[in-house]
């Protein structure tokens, strides 16, 4: 019985020891909307600056991660608790860790995983799957959340970039290098890792990184295309029954974060390697044709949607738009992040 509880006391202080949690005077931690994380990657030094609905600062969130999200890949979300990697330091990338934030409480759970520089993750109702790569094989897990079994498989000389999980599938993309040059390859397992589907996919782009879905679609879209590893222009609409991939070319490049409502995606472009690009393209799922476009005039680095509003950070700035309203600009604050910190992420409650 006494080692049960050191190892409960052990389990606790290592994850409530990494973090220090402060409320603004006069405001309740119910009032929290969305927050901003930034992160360092040389210590285990990150924040959450929480802020309400007017951009209010609620409260801030101390963690001692290295490398806590990333502007390259979205906060996944499952039953009230938003999920992040910590990368750890750079050069070093072996945090081995996921970990999601409670919405009712803040408190922070840790997922041990076996592997280091994890790149991606996605989560459902029973497991936590990441991706990485080392030496040339790429190796995609998946974690029980409830018997904590961990469970691997490999897929040797190629790159897998990139996984979502949908209606008990698995979704990854991967880069493999041929001969004739580099091609797209989207895999599709069940919850258990089993193959269901494999499939080159031609004349797409690749860097698909980020996704959105309805019942029958799941759309992505292509941040680099075929031909010159240029910025890439097409969204992807792909059935998750057939497989089936449909296509259409944007109006404008770099296509990044992606927000469904009801018949209408709502796709920004900015290229999260140089953090530049401002515009918006709102398409029609009916059509699959672009209906409008919209340049903001600022660089949407990171971004949130809860419609009819649209959060967006540039630089230190924390806008809120209007999506019912052209997008007109409500308010923006001058945030103060950590100074020696990057911003990785937004995490938007819903």
């Amino acid at each position: 019985m006494r080692k049960i509880i050191i190892l409960l006391l052990t389990i606790f202080c290592l994850t409530a020891c990494r973090s220090n949690w402060e409320v603004n005077e006069g405001y309740e931690v119910s009032e929290i909307l969305l927050g901003v994380v930034d992160s360092s990657s040389t210590e285990n030094n990150s924040h959450i600056l929480w802020y309400d609905e007017d951009l209010n600062q609620i409260a801030k969130h101390q963690l001692k991660y290295a490398s806590l999200g990333s502007p390259f890949s979205q906060v996944d979300y499952f039953d009230e608790e938003a999920f992040l990697i910590p990368q750890g330091l750079q050069g070093k990338q072996d945090a081995k860790l996921v970990i999601s934030v409670n919405h009712k409480d803040y408190s922070i759970t840790e997922y041990p995983m076996d592997n280091i520089s994890l790149n991606d993750l996605a989560v459902n109702d029973s497991f936590i799957y990441t991706i990485n790569t080392l030496n040339g094989t790429s190796h995609i897990s998946s974690l029980n959340k409830e018997t904590k079994e961990f469970k691997e498989i490999l897929v040797e000389d190629e790159y897998v970039y990139a996984i979502t999980a949908t209606d008990d599938k698995v979704f990854c993309f991967s880069n493999r290098e041929e001969i004739s040059g580099t091609k797209i390859y989207l895999y599709v397992y069940d919850e258990n890792l089993n193959l269901l589907f494999e499939k080159r996919l031609k004349n797409v782009g690749r860097g698909q990184m980020k996704f959105e879905e309805d019942k029958r679609y799941l759309y992505t879209a292509s941040s680099t295309n075929d031909k010159d590893d240029g910025p890439g222009n097409q969204l992807l609409r792909i059935d998750k029954e057939s497989y089936d991939v449909d296509q259409l070319v944007l109006e404008e490049v770099s296509p990044n974060d992606l927000y469904r409502k009801d018949n209408i995606l709502y796709i920004t472009h900015n290229d999260p390697v140089i953090g530049q690009g401002s515009s918006v393209s709102i398409v029609d799922l009916n059509s699959l044709t672009t209906k409008k476009f919209i340049d903001l005039e600022q660089d949407l680095e990171l971004v949130a949607f809860d419609y009819p509003y649209f959060y967006s950070v540039s630089k230190d700035t924390l806008t809120k738009w209007n999506m019912a309203m052209d997008f007109s600009k409500e308010k923006e604050i001058e945030m103060g992040y950590y100074p020696r910190n990057y911003l990785t992420a937004i995490i938007l409650w819903r």
